[in-house]
């Protein structure tokens, strides 16, 4: 699934997890890196990765599933 960095903003503020100001300095931030937002997001511990996976979890409608939090078998 690919998801513009519009409608990544406009989930976040949606859902209140950051204030406008601080998405919109984090995004330049991301730009004048050369990274995307969602890197600079989490680069600057804004957002942490799993609540990233959340959102766009819940956005795409699939469950999340942390794999840090799963034991994988070894035969996988």
């Amino acid at each position: 699934m690919v998801i513009s960095e519009d409608q990544l903003k406009s989930l976040i503020l949606k859902n209140k997890l950051v204030e406008e100001k601080v998405l919109e300095e984090i995004a330049t931030l991301a730009k004048n890196s050369n990274i995307t937002l969602p890197e600079a997001l989490v680069q600057k511990d804004v957002l942490s990765d799993e609540q990233l996976g959340q959102l766009l979890a819940t956005y795409a409608k699939v469950p999340f599933v942390s794999l840090s939090k799963t034991a994988i078998p070894e035969e996988v």
